[in-house]
């Protein structure tokens, strides 16, 4: 649910299951973790309700490019970050709808300008410090944590792990 005392953002993701190991249901929960932080509510709405945001919300941010701007009320400011699947947000079919665009890298801002005459930002893929931090005093903390999504391709770091053992804990 909703909770903060400043404006009411919802977070259209795939899923709010973190079991089922989404990544935009990973990087909307370190952005509405900020926003929380600034005094804003956050909502995490998954695919099956995104025609449905929360009464009193007052912003939308899209995670995925399968979400259509035209589900919700004109009132209510929608805005996508788009981190990945860069040939289906240049194709949206609603891209003109959103009041402004987030975007991963100065190279995907040049793609979407050629496409969308709204506000665009560059907000990078990043670590979030409070979940990635230096060890506690005594604690005993060893491995390397990654994350690669696989999509249907292996990638080349799946190919240099399988290429010989470990010396360290791993975990993808």
């Amino acid at each position: 649910g909703q909770s903060g005392e400043g404006p009411r953002v919802a977070m259209a993701v795939f899923t709010t299951d973190l079991y089922e190991g989404r990544g935009d249901l990973y990087v909307a929960a370190g952005i509405g973790r900020q926003l929380r932080a600034s005094g804003a509510g956050v909502a995490y709405v998954p695919v099956d309700d995104w025609g449905a945001v929360p009464d009193g919300t007052d912003a939308v941010v899209a995670m995925l490019p399968g979400f259509r701007p035209s589900l919700v009320p004109t009132a209510v400011r929608c805005v996508a970050w788009v981190r990945n699947e860069m040939d289906a947000w240049l194709a949206h079919p609603e891209l003109a709808l959103f009041d402004g665009l987030m975007v991963s890298s100065e190279q995907a801002r040049a793609a979407i300008a050629r496409v969308y005459d709204g506000p665009t930002t560059v907000l990078r893929i990043g670590v979030d410090p409070e979940l990635f931090s230096p060890p506690l005093p005594g604690e005993d903390r060893h491995g390397v944590v990654g994350t690669v999504n696989y999509w249907g391709k292996e990638r080349d770091l799946h190919r240099a792990l399988q290429a010989g053992p470990t010396t360290v804990p791993l975990a993808l």
